[in-house]
This record gives C-alpha cells, sequence and structure tokens, in this order.
C-alpha cells in the first residue's frame, strides 16, 4: 500500500509506540506514513520546553520508536518528515524548513491549555492568528486530544495544498456502483443523494425479494443503471467474491474517470468543507493521487422509529467509530480500470502505481436501522446466506451476532454529530479513529484475544464492559476521549 507516494514499510513504526495521545506516538507515526514521511519532528510543542524530538529512527530494517534529542533537522531532512510546532516555537523555526515539510501541525502552548481548559472558539481563533501571522496558509483548523490536559487546538499546514480548485469540468466523471439485497428502506435516498453531486451510480441486486430495484426504476427511471445478479437468476446465496469480481468488470469496461464501491447503507463526503463528492475527486485528481481511504464511522440504532425512505443521514445523529480492523482500510474510490476488489474483501482496490491521498474520506455507515431490520439482516439474509467457500474470509463482524442480539443502543454511549463535529474529531476524520482497548498488545495476542472472546460468545459482552470502564472514569465509552 503506498500513502503519499512512499511503500508501506513506514507504517510499520506504528506498531512500535503504544498510543497515548492524537499527538504522541502511535497515531502521529500512522500520520506520517499517510504523508510518505519517516519521521515525527516536534518542536517545543508538548513539553513546554523549546526541544525536537525525532520519533522514528531508521537502523538498517527496524524502527526504534525511543523519542531522543537532536540537533534542528536539515531543510532536506525536512521534506521527510512531520513538524509538530508550539505556537511560540514557531518564528524560530527556518522559514526553508517550513517550507519543505511536507505536513507541519501548529499547535497552542500548554499554558494555553492550562489557563482555559474548555474548548472555545476563542482559543482556535488565536492560533489561527498566529499561524497566519507567521505566513502560513493553513488546510484545517480544530481540535486534537492530549495526553497532558484538556484537547489542543491545531492548525494543519500541507505543502503542496491546492486552494480553491476550479470547479470540475463537464466531462469529468464519477461512477458509483452500488450493490443490493433488501435494502428498500435506504436504497432511494442513497442513490438520490449521490445523484445530486453528479455521480453516476450502476446498481447490482442480488435479486432482492423487497421490491429494491423496483422503487429505484420508479424514481429515477433511466438516470441510473440498474441489473440483477447473477444473470442467471438468484442462487439463495450472498457471494460476495462474484459481486466484487463484477464491479471490477464494470471499473474496466466504464469510461468514467472515478469509481466508487459504494453500499446503500452509507454517505460519503471529502474533507474538504464546500466540495461535494465528485469536486473532492477532482481535487484528489489535480494533487496527483488516484485513489482515497476512507475513515468508518457507524450509526446505530437507538429507537425502532426510523420511517422507511426517510434521509437516514439526518435522521441518525449518534455516532461511534467502527472497532472492526478491517475497516482501518477503506480505499475504495479509485481512478483507474484494472484493479482487484476480491481478494480484500471489497476494503481496498488494488491496482498497479497506486498513490493514495494522504487525507481520508468520510465514509459514514448506517448498516442497522431498526431492532426488526438488524434481526431480519443479519439473522435471516446475511448469515444464512454466506457462501460455504467464504466464510470465515469476509463476513466475521457478525459472527457474535446470535438471536437474541439487541442492537440498539444506549445514546449515552454515542457521540452526536454537531455543527463542529469537522472541527472537534480533525485528525480521527482525516486520519482515522485510533484503534481502542487493547492495542498495547502486538498484533497476534490481539487477534488471539478476540478470537478466544468471539468463540466463547463474550466480544461483545467485553466491549460493553470497556465501554462501562471508560464512562466511569469519565471518558468516552468508545474512543477514551474526556
Amino acid at each position: 500500500m503506498m500513502f503519499g507516494g512512499l511503500d508501506g514499510r513506514t507504517a510499520r513504526i506504528g506498531r512500535l509506540l503504544k498510543p497515548v495521545s492524537l499527538l504522541r506516538g502511535g497515531f502521529l507515526a500512522g500520520m506520517a506514513a499517510h504523508h510518505g514521511c519517516d519521521r515525527v519532528v516536534e518542536i517545543g510543542a508538548l513539553g513546554g520546553t523549546e526541544r525536537i524530538l525525532w520519533l522514528g529512527e531508521e537502523r538498517g530494517s527496524k524502527w526504534l520508536g525511543h523519542p531522543r534529542r537532536y540537533q534542528a533537522p536539515s531543510a532536506a531532512a525536512a521534506e521527510s518528515s512531520v513538524l509538530v510546532v508550539s505556537e511560540s516555537a514557531l518564528a524560530s523555526v527556518p522559514g526553508d524548513i517550513l517550507a519543505r515539510a511536507p505536513v507541519c501541525l501548529v499547535t497552542e502552548d500548554p499554558e494555553i491549555r492550562t489557563q482555559s481548559r474548555n474548548v472555545s472558539a476563542d482559543r482556535l481563533d488565536s492560533l489561527r492568528a498566529v499561524v497566519e501571522g507567521a505566513g502560513l496558509d493553513h488546510e484545517f483548523h480544530g481540535w486534537a486530544r492530549s495526553a497532558r490536559g484538556p484537547d489542543v487546538a491545531i492548525c494543519l499546514v500541507r505543502r503542496g495544498a491546492r486552494r480553491g480548485p476550479p470547479d470540475p469540468p463537464a466531462e469529468f466523471r464519477v461512477l458509483a456502483t452500488i450493490t443490493t439485497y433488501n435494502e428498500a428502506d435506504v436504497i432511494v435516498p442513497s442513490v438520490r443523494a449521490l445523484l445530486d453531486q453528479d455521480v453516476e451510480v450502476h446498481l447490482i441486486d442480488n435479486w432482492s425479494t423487497d421490491g429494491t430495484p423496483e422503487l429505484v426504476a420508479e424514481a429515477f427511471g433511466g438516470r441510473i443503471t440498474v441489473e440483477r445478479f447473477p444473470r442467471g437468476g438468484p442462487t439463495g446465496l450472498y457471494q460476495l467474491g462474484d459481486l466484487l469480481t463484477r464491479i471490477s468488470e464494470i471499473a474496466r469496461n466504464s469510461d468514467a474517470d472515478w469509481i466508487i464501491h459504494h453500499d446503500a447503507d452509507e454517505r460519503r463526503h471529502g474533507p474538504w468543507s464546500g466540495l461535494d463528492l465528485r469536486a473532492a475527486l477532482y481535487r484528489v485528481e489535480m494533487e496527483g493521487y488516484n485513489a482515497v481511504n476512507h475513515t468508518v464511522i457507524d450509526f446505530p440504532p437507538v429507537d425502532d422509529e426510523f420511517p422507511p425512505g426517510g434521509d437516514f443521514e439526518e435522521y441518525f445523529t449518534r455516532f461511534s467509530p467502527n472497532e472492526i480492523t478491517a475497516n482501518r482500510i477503506q480505499i475504495k474510490a479509485w481512478k483507474g480500470r484494472q484493479v482487484d476488489l476480491r481478494s480484500s474483501g471489497g476494503h481496498e482496490a488494488i491496482f498497479p502505481g497506486r498513490r493514495v491521498h494522504p487525507f481520508n474520506f468520510l465514509l459514514k455507515h448506517y448498516p442497522v436501522r431498526s431492532q426488526a431490520q438488524g434481526e431480519r439482516k443479519v439473522l435471516g439474509e446475511r448469515k444464512p446466506r454466506v457462501a460455504s467457500n467464504e466464510k470465515g474470509r469476509w463476513h466475521t463482524h457478525y459472527d457474535h451476532v446470535r438471536s437474541g442480539h439487541v442492537f440498539l443502543r444506549d445514546p449515552n454511549e454515542l457521540m452526536p454529530v454537531d455543527d463542529d463535529f469537522s472541527e472537534r474529531w480533525l485528525l480521527e476524520r482525516l486520519y482515522g479513529f485510533p484503534r481502542p482497548g487493547i492495542e498495547h498488545l502486538p498484533a497476534e495476542a490481539r487477534r488471539a484475544v478476540s478470537e478466544i472472546l468471539r468463540g466463547v460468545g463474550l466480544l461483545e459482552s467485553a466491549r460493553s464492559v470497556r465501554r462501562r470502564y471508560r464512562v466511569a472514569r469519565r471518558r468516552h465509552p468508545d474512543t477514551g476521549r474526556r
């Protein structure tokens, strides 16, 4: 996998650092991988002193995760560095280093956070004024979780960021492929949201029995393409591999500039305000990239009142980060015709010369809309229909669901999507939520623990206990955030 033009070896540093906040350790190492960098340089940002720390130094083929003191980086070294700079230290950083660094996070000073512990627009506006006064054009501003007290106001400056690209030309085409099986309650608003952004739609229906394709045909007529798959008629099985192969065939034969592997129960958004999905993909292409990853957040139901056919993005307003490890990689929009989706179970579009944009798009996921719909989907239509040769490969996220499973969630355990969502969750939105729970264990141990808990039906119980423990400690149940 390539982020920012560098191969995935950079991400190895993240597995050697225990994440303690979004401005330390593993999260910053992963952020460096997104931008094709092999180091993170901290300049007076968090410790309250004027110092430079390197997180990760390559010694042969081994990545070391121990911060050490070094001299200021040269301009050449800055080209492979993520800079984390406090506002008071900003003026002391040579301009050629700031100009060459792929990305720079400017943070407010610790004294300001100590004096004003509440998240406030005044703190953020003050930091933005400092950054702009230094002659830097920041691309994003918002907040980051800190291990040392309240959240930190930050501004993100990126080298090579395009400012206000022109509207996509009329001939720039984006095609979304949507696979469906019994999605009548959400399919019409889902398709309409794409068409409203000038995104074309090709629907592949797996022989729904609830009238899904008929609803689409009635609502949109010839504006979209609808096909039944497999062409020979229903098989009674959910054969994900064959559906993914069909999507790859559509991409190969399409004249569209970009393809989106889309589901009926989701909404996509680019990272830049004011740009719809098509315009955001055009900006990605203009910056020289040909694929985008996604940050996934789930919106579980808190009641049984969702009206079928209603706008599910408007109705469901509380979310939790997706805890499924596979969803850390969701490279499901790309430019190119020869693509492999099947080998990753649809989570990753694999093709030669792939360059993934360093910023994630947002994928808002609404797989369950009520208790009855969840029981029907998971216990009646999904688990019994999985093809035998695919069990254990791609469909494990519902293994813990058995008869009597409660799909409704306590709204107090979820986070609201409000007007300041993009600022409040800035780094998580751009780079993905950090993994919760037993992340400090080696990957093999984490998988072993999860498999044991799943095997005895306790995985969901363990997650529930973790959420309650976090609430008791006045932290958010899903992220551990204060």
